[in-house]
């Protein structure tokens, strides 16, 4: 094979939880004029679906992908209903509790832990408690200061926006903290939130949560939740092992920047730091 031939790469290793009728391939950059008829494009990306690279040739160099989803039956030729994210590291760029940890004094032990439980290395719940501990005594204060400097990942916006012109719901579920998401949620025009809460008594954090913990089953059971018992026609986005079910569970659930533990479990993935690139996994286009 001549060095300027496509070639497809081969297919993540990741098992879907429906058939994949359709992937797609996205790249960084501006697209190729051979592509530009087929290929969808946005604010530096462009995917095309896997089946038309075999037809077309295009440079070598342009053929390492930063993306590739495997949509499920029921998105191949439809709009979701439903696009639903991680909060720290997906929507937003950083995690929630480290920044609350920073003010605390304690973001080393902090985000040693929470690496420890991304990795699948520690239960859920039980980085949870430990990390949530740490931050006893801290002002209530904090939450609002955190909430304020919060920074969205690229694309962020972009995405909601074009889940609602879609008719699309957008909802976001995180380990993180209603408190801090809550206010970020209704200036975004989130549709659903749904985070842990913690506990404050006297104006301090207690280093206690209130209520169930928000775990991978939590995750899964409100996709089912909010898409009205049709999973199939939800687009899911996340990073960590607590989001593998429920990335597993959408009809392209995409490992979003994710460690490779996640990787390795789902069938869709996206290496670049825009979230908005996630349209382009589902073949459609951005202005």
């Amino acid at each position: 094979m001549s060095p300027q031939e496509a070639v497809v790469p081969a297919a993540h290793s990741g098992a879907a939880a429906f058939p994949c009728p359709q992937s797609w391939l996205l790249y960084e950059g501006e697209v190729p004029l051979a592509l530009s008829k087929v290929a969808a494009t946005g604010r530096g990306w462009w995917s095309v679906e896997a089946s038309a690279l075999e037809q077309i040739h295009v440079p070598a160099e342009r053929l390492e992908p930063v993306g590739r989803s495997c949509v499920g039956p029921k998105l191949a030729n439809t709009f979701p209903t439903l696009v639903m994210t991680d909060a720290d590291s997906t929507l937003l760029e950083g995690e929630v509790i480290d920044e609350l940890a920073e003010l605390a004094g304690v973001r080393d032990e902090v985000e040693a832990i929470t690496a420890a439980a991304m990795r699948g290395e520690i239960d859920f719940s039980q980085s949870l408690r430990r990390r949530v501990n740490l931050l006893a005594g801290l002002p209530a204060t904090a939450i609002e200061d955190v909430g304020a400097s919060l920074s969205l990942m690229p694309g962020a916006g972009d995405l909601i926006i074009w889940a609602h012109e879609v008719g699309a719901k957008f909802g976001v579920v995180s380990g993180g903290f209603a408190e801090v998401l809550g206010p970020l949620a209704d200036a975004l025009g989130i549709d659903f939130l749904l985070a842990n809460r913690l506990e404050v008594h006297g104006g301090v954090l207690t280093g206690r949560t209130v209520g169930p913990v928000v775990d991978a089953r939590a995750k899964v059971d409100a996709l089912n939740t909010w898409s009205g018992g049709q999973p199939g026609l939800v687009v899911a986005a996340g990073d960590g092992s607590n989001d593998i079910a429920m990335l597993r569970s959408a009809g392209v659930g995409v490992a979003f920047c994710a460690k490779p533990a996640v990787r390795e479990a789902t069938s869709s993935r996206l290496d670049l730091r825009r979230l908005d690139a996630v349209v382009g996994l589902l073949g459609h286009s951005l202005p």
